[in-house]
């Protein structure tokens, strides 16, 4: 499931487990933070970009993930089979923990806890969201993760024989989500994207926007409906919500180009954010 490429662990330190597959834009804010002071282990997905470039230079360990795995599984895999120091915290490159709070997890782990969790602070668009945290575990001794193979979105659990040595105190997790309508909506964020910009080059943006979305992707699924004498219901359903999806998408890439941070302001404010903390 996991095949080494550099093995560069000491051992003895907490390992910061993190998958990655092409976040050469983020992975280097997380060696140069925590690398001094942990094992930074990277599962990597095959990345064709500059992660494992930057990795290699930072002294971290790689492991190639094989198979199709849930990247969940390739976390509960490591800890509960490969650690070396049987020490783990799992982290996204895209994710912060303050060191201060770390070396916390770390001596919670060596005193004897299962396992730890994280209060998570969500980041969208640069600024910190107030309503959406949640609790997930991030810390784990060597046999003490589980996955649960019924619930994909938040599959990594603590064992089940291990919830009781659970340690009461939570630490804050940041999450820096990138955002951008290109990246999540794949081609059909892409098209939009490019449309609605040159719109918005031209005159008359808004009247532009209205009569190719408002009323084309509004108007022209009631029009088949009607032309379309027995169509079946599902088909007209998939019609209609196909194309409020696409109307709901182009929406969105007008609010982020008018008015929101694009995904090189929004690695620069992640960056300070590091920064901010480095002390």
């Amino acid at each position: 499931m996991l095949e080494p490429v550099e093995d560069r662990r000491s051992g003895t330190r907490l390992e910061v487990v993190v998958p990655t597959f092409n976040e050469e834009r983020r992975i280097g804010n997380l060696l140069r933070y925590y690398g001094s002071d942990y094992d930074i282990v990277l599962l990597d997905g095959g990345s064709r970009d500059g992660t494992l470039a930057l990795a290699s230079a930072a002294g971290a360990t790689v492991f190639r993930r094989l198979g199709e795995a849930n990247g969940d599984q390739y976390v509960v895999y490591y800890v509960n089979q490969i650690t070396r120091s049987g020490l783990c915290f799992y982290l996204c490159a895209d994710q912060f923990i303050e060191r201060t709070q770390l070396a916390r997890v770390e001596h919670e782990l060596r005193s004897g806890a299962a396992a730890v969790l994280c209060d998570k602070a969500e980041w969208v668009y640069g600024r910190r969201m107030r309503t959406f945290n949640h609790t997930e575990a991030h810390g784990f001794r060597k046999g003490c993760a589980h996955f649960d193979p019924d619930n994909l979105h938040e599959g990594l659990r603590v064992a089940p024989e291990a919830v009781v040595h659970i340690c009461p105190r939570r630490y804050e997790l940041h999450h820096l989500h990138l955002w951008s309508v290109r990246d999540q909506f794949g081609k059909i964020g892409l098209y939009n994207e490019a449309e609605v910009g040159s719109f918005r080059r031209q005159g008359r943006a808004g009247w532009r926007f209205f009569r190719r979305y408002v009323a084309s992707l509004i108007g022209f699924p009631l029009a088949k409906m009607w032309r379309e004498w027995g169509i079946r219901p599902s088909l007209a359903l998939y019609w209609i919500l196909r194309d409020l999806a696409e109307l709901s998408i182009a929406g969105m890439s007008w609010l982020e180009q008018a008015h929101l941070m694009g995904p090189e302001e929004q690695l620069a404010r992640y960056a300070r954010f590091y920064h901010e903390h480095q002390d």
